[in-house]
C-alpha cells in the first residue's frame, strides 16, 4: 500500500513538472485578469495574439534549429533585410517581391546551415557573424534610411486584414504552427531532427546525414523569418533597416522558456507556443499596469537566465 502511495506521488509530481509551464501561463492569465479589467476583453486578447505573431513565427523556426543542438542569432537581421527588400520591390511587382524574398531568405538559411552543418563551425559564432553581415547588407540596401513607398493594397491585407474577425497575422501564425507541429511530430524528417540533436553520432550510424538535416532546419528558419518580415512590413506599411533586431531576444527567450533544450533533442513547437504566449501576455500586462520599458527589459532578461539555468539543471538530472 505504501509503495502504491509513493508511486502515485511520484506520478503526480512528474506530471506537475512536465506541465509546469502551462501552470505558469494559467497563473499569469489569472493575475493579469485580476489586476486589469481590460486584460480579458476580446480586443486586448486579439491584440496580444497579433503582437506575438512576428517573434512567434521566428520562434517556431528557431525551435527546429535548437532541436539539432544549434542556434541562430541572425534571425532578427534576416527580418530586417527581407523587410526593406519586400517593401522596396513590392511597388514594382508584388508577386515577384514575395518570390525574391522567399528565395533570399531560404538562401541565407542554406548558407548558415552550410557553415554549421558542412564546415562544422560553432553556430553561435557563425550566426553572430552573419547577424552583423546581414544587418550591414540591410543598411547598405537602404543607405541607412527607411523605405517609405506606397504599399500595395493587396499585400497590406497580410498585416492588417481580417478573416471572420480574426486578424490575418494570427491566421498565418496558427498555420505556421500547425505545419511545424506536423513536420516535427508526424514525419520522418521530424524524427531525424530529434535524432540529430539527441545523439548525433548514433543518428549517423543509423544512416542519418546530420549535416543535411542541419542545413534544412536553417532553411526552415529562414523561411519563417521571411514570413515574419512580410507581416511586419504589411502591418506598419514601411520598413527600416534595423526593425527586425528587436525580435531576436523575445524569439530565443520563448523557445528556451518553452523547454526546447540548448543541447538539442528535446522540445517542440507546442511548448514554444506556450513560451510565446507567456512573453506576449507578460509584455501586455506590464503595459496595462504601467511598468516602464526598462523594467520590462530587466524582467525579460531575468526570465531568460532562469530558463537557461533550468535547462542546464534538467540536463544534469537526466544524465
Amino acid at each position: 500500500m505504501k509503495a502504491i502511495s509513493l508511486n502515485i506521488k511520484r506520478l503526480f509530481f512528474d506530471f506537475v513538472k512536465r506541465q509546469m509551464l502551462l501552470f505558469v501561463l494559467i497563473a499569469l492569465i489569472i493575475v493579469a485578469s485580476l489586476a486589469s479589467n481590460v486584460f480579458l476583453t476580446v480586443d486586448n486578447l486579439l491584440n496580444i495574439l497579433r503582437q506575438v505573431t512576428i517573434f512567434g513565427i521566428i520562434s517556431f523556426g528557431l525551435t527546429f534549429i535548437l532541436l539539432t543542438g544549434n542556434i541562430d542569432l541572425s534571425v532578427g537581421s534576416i527580418v530586417s533585410l527581407i523587410s526593406v527588400m519586400f517593401v522596396d520591390l513590392q511597388r514594382y511587382n508584388p508577386v515577384l517581391a514575395v518570390l525574391v524574398c522567399l528565395i533570399i531568405g531560404s538562401a541565407i538559411g542554406l548558407f548558415n546551415g552550410f557553415i554549421v552543418g558542412k564546415l562544422g563551425v560553432n553556430s553561435t559564432i557563425s550566426t553572430l557573424a552573419m547577424m552583423i553581415l546581414i544587418q550591414g547588407l540591410a543598411m547598405f540596401y537602404t543607405k541607412g534610411y527607411g523605405v517609405f513607398v506606397e504599399f500595395n493594397s493587396s499585400l497590406l491585407f497580410i498585416g492588417r486584414g481580417y478573416v471572420f474577425h480574426i486578424p490575418m497575422p494570427v491566421i498565418i501564425f496558427l498555420f505556421v504552427l500547425s505545419i511545424s507541429y506536423i513536420v516535427l511530430q508526424k514525419t520522418v524528417l521530424g524524427k531525424r531532427i530529434y535524432a540529430t540533436g539527441g545523439k548525433e553520432q548514433v543518428a549517423i550510424l543509423y544512416g542519418i546525414k546530420s549535416s543535411n538535416i542541419k542545413m534544412l532546419v536553417y532553411v526552415i528558419s529562414g523561411i519563417c523569418c521571411v514570413i515574419s518580415a512580410f507581416i511586419l512590413s504589411a502591418r506598419i506599411g514601411d520598413a527600416r533597416p534595423e526593425q527586425g533586431a528587436i525580435y531576436l531576444f523575445d524569439a530565443i527567450t520563448a523557445v528556451i522558456l518553452g523547454g526546447t533544450s540548448l543541447y538539442g533533442g528535446k522540445g517542440g513547437v507546442i511548448n514554444t507556443l506556450i513560451g510565446v504566449l507567456i512573453i506576449g501576455i507578460l509584455g501586455n500586462f506590464f503595459v496595462l499596469i504601467g511598468i516602464e520599458y526598462f523594467y520590462q527589459l530587466f524582467f525579460k532578461g531575468l526570465i531568460l537566465i532562469l530558463a537557461v539555468w533550468f535547462d542546464i539543471r534538467s540536463r544534469g538530472e537526466n544524465q
